[in-house]
């Protein structure tokens, strides 16, 4: 499972976008590292907020539930 889900990754760049609080802000309160939210910042800007969904999750899934 992922540690953020893509609906708060989305919530966090929105919050950015709106101006009202910087990444350092967010870094803060939300207590996420800062890089990772410049990491989603930028991904959200090249390539639309689809691009912040976790891409094999599905693959990993299968595989635990075959091992296990």
């Amino acid at each position: 499972m992922a540690k953020y889900t893509i609906e708060q990754k989305i919530e966090i760049v929105k919050e950015y976008r709106t101006g009202s609080i910087s990444q350092r802000g967010l870094s803060k309160k939300y207590n996420i590292h800062d890089s990772v939210i410049r990491r989603w910042i930028r991904k959200a800007e090249l390539h639309g907020f689809d691009s912040l969904k976790r891409k094999h999750q599905r693959d990993f899934d299968v595989m635990k539930s075959y091992l296990y």
